[in-house]
């Protein structure tokens, strides 16, 4: 199988935790498609001319003491600057698409130079979960 990721076995085994509304990355509770997921961000962000997102990432997260040490600083952020492919991937991860639509809509723009597609796509999806930089819900069920 080589860098080839079994899209079964990684869509069965990914298991994410309910946390006050939205999914993170840190649980074992319920088993959900991974495909079926609405990320939406959750940090400040700017676009620049060339469309290359830039995410400022708070440097203190803690409530009490964050403002107060920021406060010291010049910059209280990191600044994360993303390539072409991850700024698509970012604009839409506006909470209306799941990852199979986001997958959908990347191939559409960048065609093959984006292949393997699921095998980029899922652990920058992870990694964004992970990093606090987006939440995901699962897709409502059709009445």
């Amino acid at each position: 199988m080589g860098s080839c990721v079994c899209m079964k076995t990684l869509l069965e085994s990914f298991h994410f935790m309910s946390e006050q509304g939205g999914l993170m990355a840190r649980g074992n509770f319920d088993k959900i498609n991974f495909m079926d997921l609405i990320p939406r961000r959750m940090q400040r962000w700017k676009t620049d001319d060339e469309g290359i997102v830039t995410i400022f990432i708070p440097k203190f997260r803690n409530r009490y003491f964050g403002p107060w040490l920021t406060s010291f600083l010049k910059n209280p952020d990191f600044n994360l600057e993303l390539d072409k492919i991850g700024s698509a991937v970012w604009c839409c991860c506006d909470g209306s698409s799941t990852v199979y639509e986001i997958a959908e809509k990347i191939k559409e723009a960048f065609g093959d130079s984006i292949e393997p597609l699921y095998d980029r796509l899922v652990p920058f999806v992870r990694q964004m979960i992970r990093g606090d930089l987006i939440s995901c819900e699962p897709k409502p069920e059709d009445p």
